[in-house]
Parts: structure tokens; C-alpha cells; sequence
């Protein structure tokens, strides 16, 4: 698959190492239900003169992440801040138009928390890539919409 050795030159030539641990729960992933089956984990991403923090869940099937993994997560990430977008400065309507409902708001609070968190580490990962690289990783996953504009959004600030 083209995309993997893709993801493989760009570590390479960002010169990106990973330092990976396992932690006991996630700021970003609110889901109580499942977390029996989930491993959180705790990521530093480096390479020459930069360095970020990333907080990734998976379900528990032994597998080992590897810096491939993570960025191929991140990407994903992007796709769905990006899918997203236009719901999420309507959020709040949301709320309200569902009190009373049957719809768990406490449920949908939780999910646009952990879209605004996934959504700080995908800005983050423009910075540390640069632009043009960030722009080349998610090209490879057909991401050919414009992301320029995608977190322009006061508010966010870094997260760390």
C-alpha cells in the first residue's frame, strides 16, 4: 500500500521518534462504557527541534502502536474534525433542541469534548509537521479538501 511507505518517508525524514506509555485513562476519551476493552496511552512524538504530546485509545488486542499507527490516527482524526466542522458551531443548539428527549445529553456533551480535544492534537500535528508535510500525509488519505482554514478558531489554544 502506497500510503504506508508514504507515512514511512515522512518519519523518515522528519527523523520522528516516539516514546510510547500506557495510561491508566485518557483526557480526551470520555466513553465510560467500554473501558474494560480500551488501552489509553500517553504518545511523544519528537524529532529535531520539536516535540508533541498525544493521547490515543484503541481497543485492547495486544498490539503494540507504532509511530506509523499514530500518525495514521492522527490523520484519521483530521478527517472527522473536518467532517464534523460545520456541526460543531452548532453544538449547543444540539443541547437544546434535545432536553427533554430522549437523547442522553450528557452522552453528547462528552462526544464534542472529545471532538474539540482530537481537534487541538490535529492542529498540534500541523505544527509539528509544517504545513506542506501535513498537507502531503493527509493527501495520502484523499483529503483533498483545503484544511487551511480548518482551525482558525479562537479558543483553542495549545493543548498539552
Amino acid at each position: 500500500m502506497k500510503t504506508t511507505t508514504d507515512i514511512g518517508n515522512l518519519i523518515d525524514r522528519h527523523q520522528i521518534t516516539m516514546e510510547l506509555r500506557k495510561v491508566e485513562t485518557s483526557p480526551i476519551h470520555h466513553d465510560a462504557g467500554s473501558s474494560d476493552e480500551l488501552d489509553h496511552f500517553l504518545c511523544r512524538l519528537s524529532k529535531p527541534g520539536k516535540e508533541m504530546r498525544v493521547f490515543l485509545t484503541t481497543h485492547s488486542d495486544g498490539d503494540h502502536l507504532t509511530i506509523h499507527d499514530v500518525l495514521f490516527l492522527l490523520a484519521m482524526d483530521a478527517s472527522g474534525c473536518r467532517m464534523f466542522e460545520n456541526y460543531a458551531k452548532c453544538a449547543e443548539s444540539f443541547n437544546s433542541i434535545l432536553v427533554g428527549s430522549d437523547g442522553n445529553i450528557e452522552e453528547i456533551e462528552a462526544f464534542w469534548r472529545e471532538y474539540r480535544q482530537r481537534c487541538r492534537q490535529v492542529k498540534e500535528l500541523r505544527g509539528f509537521l509544517g504545513e506542506n508535510d501535513y498537507r502531503e500525509l493527509l493527501r495520502h488519505f484523499q483529503f483533498e479538501e483545503d484544511f487551511a482554514e480548518m482551525f482558525d478558531i479562537t479558543g483553542y489554544g495549545h493543548h498539552g
